[in-house]
């Protein structure tokens, strides 16, 4: 097999069988492409063969990788499919059932919110109690021998790290992660297989459960989020439909997807107590297309979630005798305090916080992916499940032996010199929620002093925030932790949270993020005090800053702005802060883009999931659908025999999801393998008894219901040959497709820009594009992971696949009254009367028609007989040969001279 390149011919492999091999690299003939028959040569005669490279189409190269890219992901089409089946089910629709429809998907709304908050209570819960427990028994260790305490700290973190590892490796390996990737993933229109199965969500809460109880730099909130996908998953299933009284509604994409929104919403809203910001993320950060109905119903769910999460609050408070004592807070998560107003010489300051951690947040995400994760894990780690084991074990050790041995190198304050700096009563209140989490840690007078660096490194992950967000009330120099102890603090913690980040567990990075940003916020806030006392005088406040550098630090890692800010301001109930916050995040999110995408955006790259972003690069409007489509593309005529469809469901090359079907070389419609699946299943029921539209109506419980639900088949992920028990007899009966496949697809012209196609597919939530001509001939097929393909690799499509295009049509000339005078002599005719386009044109072996013969004159094809014109005024005669080319050449760009 020969392809032309420019420097010759390039010998790509040799055919065995009807496959493409490449003996270079062992492929046996089995494992290779599989090329197009003799018949399929055929039908393709009219186009020219010409070199890929000389024609702007891909190369088999292009071609391969991107083949082996859609046996790794699968795409999920969110578009119904316009068939008998769903007309009929439009026909059958009344008012009334339309409002039981709307009745029972808010009730679904509302059980998801309420799932989610009650998930979030109770995985919160037994993390809590996991470290109060666990540091009781230390620090009543350490009471008799320091060494006694390190090693209770160190081997039960190691337990802890091990078994959430194991449940992860030896249960379930998709529940890794955070799952936030995967949800974007998702929504975005990529089927991750057992995301979000009742498996996935039983082992990702047993393993954050288990992470987050050692308390180090490992949060729950992505795997929250990810738990509620999952409850949205589930409660948008066929089983759970079914159980519905009436049968009114059906499982659809379109209401799994906006259900996995849903979850997601209540699943930031019950872990960080912002209802609004749970919202406000769901559709900056995770949800692709924005409708008004998600704010509604987002916003329900989110309620609804928070609700419980207030509930749970208050009767704890009640249980516990804490309300009188200001232990129930119904305002945010994180109690900052009576923060000072910030002044207006200040945003400078602001500006400079946000410019730096949005150089953190790049570079956090840079060491994290590329050199954590991807040059350390993937090649040293991952190669078998003892090393993954081995690694969570160790990183375990020695981070709890650095958390728990750098206190001792700082000295201990008296808890004394901190009530010299507070006064009033909501100092007071503060303090004392502070003294609580007061840890003496390597002092001598343990009743009177507190360590400050043992006080954040041994705390949980809650009290290291409100640690740091710790405001006083006169805005005196409230400073229980200093410069040092705050630096040396987030160097610690971010190196600790970039290792553990991508373990083989459910753990999250948000709250750190929300730490390291605090810390450094902090920091900033002592130094700013030091080179400008000034601020000080005039009501300076490190909480502020703590604040700020938090949110900033989101901003910079993960690239969401509106979400972030709403949710700080939700979680410290201080909307003071807004201004600075927004001018932070701001210049955090801008100084980031210039580096790196986004934490979850580079996560995906690295798995190498076929993720759309939000916009078509420039590269996609130079390029043209026929120079990246695949082609040749098996298809089905409309009466296939069974037989036919058989070898091509079972044939192990064919791993597609849908078929276009095709009569008199046009595209009719296109059919899924599901509905085919379903077809050969239930097949002597299709072919014995044919429903006409009212008997489709009466039998969507049977197999008729099987292709009314409009699943994905599982074919890129695991797929095995479709196995029909199917008897010989029946295999010569031919199957009606017009009745079940989609009539009406969407399709693009050959000569779109690869952008709209882009964009039909993000908008559309597509799975696959035929490309067809102007007579509605299919041409090739684009799909999701072409695009995606082309988006993530723009150098391969430089260079030759941007030369200009050869245009030529595969149409039939015009006949001409005048005898031919040859290939270097024929001419094109001028525009006609009416602005016509030419006929006759002669372009290498091809010939192109652009209108019709009349009595001797040129009527261009899309004129109807009624407005045809008369022989004297209208059209171009024929014979008129004295026309130049050039004008033809103005029409059609790059045309060549004759």
């Amino acid at each position: 097999v020969m392809v032309v390149d420019e420097d010759g011919m390039v010998e790509l492999g040799s055919v065995h069988n009807g496959r493409l091999t490449q003996p270079s690299s062992g492929v046996s003939p089995v494992d290779g492409p599989l090329l197009e028959t003799p018949g399929q040569r055929q039908s393709r005669a009219a186009f020219p063969r010409r070199s890929r490279f000389a024609s702007g189409y891909l190369t088999d190269g292009l071609r391969s990788e991107r083949f082996n890219l859609t046996r790794a992901w699968e795409s999920i089409s969110y578009v119904s499919e316009d068939n008998e089946l769903l007309r009929e089910e439009l026909r059958q629709s009344t008012e009334a059932t339309r409002f039981q429809q709307q009745r029972w998907r808010m009730v679904i709304i509302v059980v998801i919110g309420v799932c989610t908050g009650f998930v979030t209570v109770g995985l919160l819960l037994g993390i809590e109690s996991a470290n109060r427990v666990k540091m009781e028994w230390v620090m009543s260790l350490y009471s008799t021998s320091s060494w006694n305490a390190w090693l209770a700290l160190t081997m039960t973190n190691m337990a802890l790290f091990t078994a959430s590892c194991s449940v992860i490796l030896f249960v379930h390996p998709p529940a890794a992660g955070s799952g936030v990737p995967e949800v974007k993933a998702y929504l975005n229109g990529i089927l991750l297989k057992q995301s979000f199965s009742s498996r996935t969500f039983v082992c990702k809460f047993l393993s954050t459960s288990l992470a987050c109880g050692s308390g180090l730099p490992v949060g729950p909130e992505g795997p929250i989020i990810a738990l509620g996908g999952c409850l949205g998953h589930l409660f948008s299933s066929d089983s759970v439909l079914n159980l519905l009284p009436g049968g009114h509604l059906r499982f659809t994409n379109q209401f799994r997807r906006t259900a996995i929104s849903l979850g997601v919403s209540a699943g930031v809203a019950a872990a960080f107590g912002a209802p609004i910001g749970a919202v406000l993320f769901t559709i900056e950060e995770v949800a692709q297309l924005f409708n008004n109905s998600i704010l509604w119903v987002g916003f329900v769910s989110s309620f609804m979630s928070y609700l419980v999460t207030i509930l749970f609050n208050w009767s704890k408070a009640i249980v516990f005798s804490e309300a009188s004592e200001g232990g129930f807070r119904t305002g945010g998560l994180f109690n900052v305090g009576d923060v000072n107003q910030w002044k207006l010489q200040e945003i400078p300051c602001f500006v400079v916080l946000g410019v730096c951690m949005g150089l953190f947040g790049a570079l956090f995400n840079f060491c994290n992916v590329h050199i954590v994760n991807t040059l350390y894990r993937k090649t040293v780690v991952r190669v078998n499940r003892r090393r993954q084991l081995l690694e969570v074990a160790v990183l375990a050790g020695v981070v709890s032996t650095v958390l728990f041995v750098v206190p001792y190198f700082w000295a201990c304050i008296p808890k004394g010199n901190l009530r010299k700096d507070v006064s009033g009563e909501a100092s007071d209140l503060l303090l004392r929620e502070f003294e609580e989490g007061f840890n003496s840690i390597w002092c001598d007078n343990r009743a009177d002093e507190y360590n400050p660096m043992g006080t954040l490194t041994l705390a949980t992950l809650d009290e290291q925030v409100r640690f740091l967000f710790l405001s006083s009330h006169t805005g005196t120099d409230f400073a229980p932790f200093s410069t040092n102890v705050l630096l040396c603090y987030f160097l610690l913690f971010s190196a600790s949270a970039c290792l553990l980040a991508g373990t083989v567990m459910s753990t999250g990075v948000f709250i750190p993020m929300i730490i390291m940003g605090g810390a450094f916020g902090r920091t900033y806030g002592r130094v700013l005090q030091y080179l400008l006392p000034h601020f000080v005088e005039e009501g300076f406040d490190y909480a502020a800053y703590a604040v700020v550098g938090a949110a900033a630090c989101v901003a910079g890692c993960t690239h969401i702005t509106i979400a972030i800010t709403v949710i700080m301001l939700e979680i410290t109930s201080d909307f003071r802060l807004l201004g600075p916050i927004m001018v932070a995040v701001s210049f955090s999110r801008g100084v980031a883009d210039m580096f790196t995408p986004s934490l979850y955006d580079m996560i995906l790259e690295a798995k190498l999931v076929p993720f759309l972003a939000p916009e078509p690069s420039v590269l996609m409007e130079r390029l043209r659908c026929c120079q990246v489509m695949s082609k040749p593309v098996q298809s089905f005529p409309l009466a296939p025999t069974v037989k036919d469809v058989l070898e091509k469901l079972r044939d192990p090359a064919l791993t597609h999801n849908g078929f276009p079907v095709v009569h008199n070389k046009s595209l009719v419609g296109t059919v899924t393998r599901h509905q085919l699946d379903v077809l050969l299943t239930n097949l002597e029921w299709f072919l014995t008894a044919p429903l006409d539209s009212v008997g489709v109506g009466q039998a969507l419980d049977g197999p008729m219901g099987q292709l009314a639900s409009y699943r994905n088949s599982p074919v890129s992920l695991g797929w095995e040959q479709s196995v029909h028990d199917v008897p010989d007899h029946l295999l010569a009966e031919r199957l009606d497709l017009s009745r079940w496949m989609d009539a009406a697809p969407l399709t693009i012209h050959t000569m779109h820009s690869v952008s709209r196609a882009y964009l039909l597919f993000k908008n559309f939530g597509l799975r696959h594009l035929p490309v067809v001509d102007e007579a509605n001939s299919l041409q090739g097929m684009i799909t999701r992971h072409d695009i995606a393909h082309i988006q993530n690799h723009p150098e391969k499509y430089e260079g030759s696949m941007l030369r200009p295009l050869q245009w030529s049509f595969p149409v039939a000339a015009a006949e001409s009254t005048e005898p031919a005078r040859g290939p270097d002599h024929d001419a094109p005719p001028s525009r006609g009367a009416r602005g016509s386009l030419p006929s006759v044109g002669r372009h290498l072996a091809a010939s192109i028609r652009l209108g019709d013969e009349r009595n001797g004159r040129l009527l261009p094809r899309f004129w109807t007989p009624d407005e045809a014109p008369d022989e004297a005024g209208d059209g171009v005669a024929l014979s008129d040969r004295a026309v130049s080319v050039r004008r033809v050449s103005g029409l059609f760009g790059n045309f060549p001279s004759v």
